[in-house]
């Protein structure tokens, strides 16, 4: 079965020079919580691989 969980996650956007809140969705399948959406794209995000908000984002998937 698989559950669906929301977190809030800050940080600083370097696509939008800015801080910026990002609701980020995390599924459970087979009882680890992993990060499959939020509300900023960031898969298509020219600086999806040194992006700091989406690496804390990941690392709270561990907090559930």
């Amino acid at each position: 079965m698989d559950d669906i969980a929301e977190k809030f996650c800050s940080g600083f956007c370097k696509s939008q020079n800015a801080t910026r809140m990002v609701c980020c969705e995390y599924s459970r399948n087979q009882g680890v919580y992993e990060l499959t959406d939020t509300d900023c794209q960031f898969q298509s995000c020219q600086y999806f691989a040194d992006c700091t908000l989406m690496a804390e984002a990941k690392k709270r998937a561990k907090e559930f």
